[in-house]
């Protein structure tokens, strides 16, 4: 990889203290990109963001038919969201990210249901551009966290009044950068496979945070091995996983509903809402009312 002076992207971390006009002198400095970074550089001058939003689902209504000229990302925070782009069908669970493409139908397949939420956005990228990006339809991103993070700049930037065309773009291509994070390298097939039942064992049940004992039992392994494999495997240790999982889903709550703190604190999995205020401020550095201070909840489309 080479050196390339990373100009706007970077600036974009800034880009609160900054005004949009000076947002090109605000920070070039040699960064290490990848080749796929590069490519999102060259397409600077083309990139046109139209909009974003956070979408929160009342039990009514579909995703609409149509045909668009821009590309729609949509972040899946809670639940189960099924469309159709011309013949393909398309699924997207808590994490995923589905591409829907300029100049295709798209359609929902269903009602939404219940307590949806997916994060929505608009860009686009004309045909002219010197490297055109390939999207796939479905995308399970390497740090789901980071596109949520972004997704709230963007729009409290956007409610707030400070957003301006250099800072959309600068966020809008730090998002596309994560969706073209590569995975990380496969670990050991059998170990890889355990510490993916793992996950999907503490998905089903985060709240209550089944023991390491327990977890063991229930897929066949001794609590000593199933936490060694899982930590080679992810790189950190089972408890820390379901910290983490209960921290996204505070994170998703606090945003995206009005409920309490103690609510929000049940849902979660903690004991009580001090509990759950001490947890998340070591986790996130903020408490749980300055998180919903920083990104309040007037974002979100209710349908």
């Amino acid at each position: 990889m080479g050196v390339v002076h990373l100009i706007l992207l970077g600036a974009a971390f800034f880009a609160k203290d900054y005004p949009c006009t000076n947002m090109v002198n605000a920070c070039i400095f040699p960064f290490q990109m990848a080749p796929a970074s590069r490519d999102l550089l060259s397409v600077w001058p083309a990139l046109r963001v139209e909009s974003a939003g956070l979408f929160v689902s009342s039990g009514e209504g579909r995703h609409p038919a149509r045909k668009l000229r821009s590309f729609e990302l949509i972040l899946v925070q809670r639940g189960h969201l099924r469309l159709q782009e011309e013949k393909e069908t398309l699924s997207a669970r808590p994490g995923e990210v589905l591409v829907l493409h300029p100049g295709r139908r798209h359609r929902g397949l269903e009602r939404y249901p219940e307590g949806l939420a997916f994060y929505w956005l608009h860009f686009r990228l004309p045909s002219r551009v010197s490297v055109p990006l390939k999207f796939p339809n479905l995308i399970r991103p390497v740090r789901p966290h980071r596109l949520v993070e972004l997704f709230l700049w963007f729009l409290d930037d956007q409610q707030n009044g400070r957003m301006c065309e250099a800072r959309a773009r600068s966020i809008v291509l730090l998002m596309l950068e994560e969706l073209l994070q590569p995975p990380p390298a496969p670990a050991e097939t059998a170990g890889s496979w355990l510490a993916t039942s793992v996950e999907e064992t503490i998905a089903e049940n985060f709240v209550h945070g089944p023991g390491l004992a327990r977890l063991a039992r229930k897929l066949g392994y001794s609590a000593d091995y199933l936490g060694r494999v899982f930590k080679k495997a992810k790189g950190r240790t089972i408890a820390q996983y379901v910290r983490e999982r209960r921290i996204d889903e505070a994170r998703s709550l606090l945003v995206g509903s009005n409920l309490l703190l103690k609510e929000i604190a049940q849902r979660c999995g903690y004991a009580n809402a001090p509990h759950f205020t001490r947890s998340f401020r070591k986790a996130t550095g903020l408490t749980p009312q300055e998180f919903r201070v920083l990104y309040p909840s007037k974002h979100i489309n209710l349908h």
